[in-house]
């Protein structure tokens, strides 16, 4: 199981989120409600998924005070229709993956598995050739 830091201005969708995750098995999940409490929770958990809700340049903010804190975290981006450019920004500032809502429990269940999952290796066999 993974640690997840989830931020949303809601307490009900953060709600959801959790639960959702929970019941999947994916990880253990701690809520913030944004700003500075979700860097402090950040640095003191150190979650290996943040899920955040983008609405404004604080949720930007956010995201670049946690990659300054571990560029290696996973961000998942939650944004609304007409907040674009903030996740766009987020994107930019490190942020590893985004959805647009309308979001649904697959969207989110489906993109969480795509960040943590580790792709096959295939063994190559080199052959030599003779001269």
């Amino acid at each position: 199981m993974i640690k997840i830091l989830i931020v949303h201005d809601s307490a009900l969708r953060r709600g959801e989120i959790r639960d959702l995750l929970l019941k999947s098995e994916i990880g253990e999940c701690w809520e913030s409600n944004g700003g500075i409490e979700a860097v402090e929770k950040y640095r003191m958990l150190q979650p290996k998924l943040v899920i955040i809700n983008i609405l404004d340049m604080m949720g930007v903010e956010i995201v670049k005070r946690i990659m300054a804190i571990n560029p290696n975290v996973k961000i998942l981006v939650l944004g609304s229709s007409g907040y674009e450019s903030y996740v766009g920004e987020a994107i930019q500032s490190g942020a590893t993956n985004y959805i647009i809502e309308p979001i649904n429990a697959e969207d989110i269940l489906s993109t969480v598995k795509k960040l943590f999952c580790k792709p096959e290796v295939k063994n190559l066999v080199l052959g030599t050739s003779g001269s």
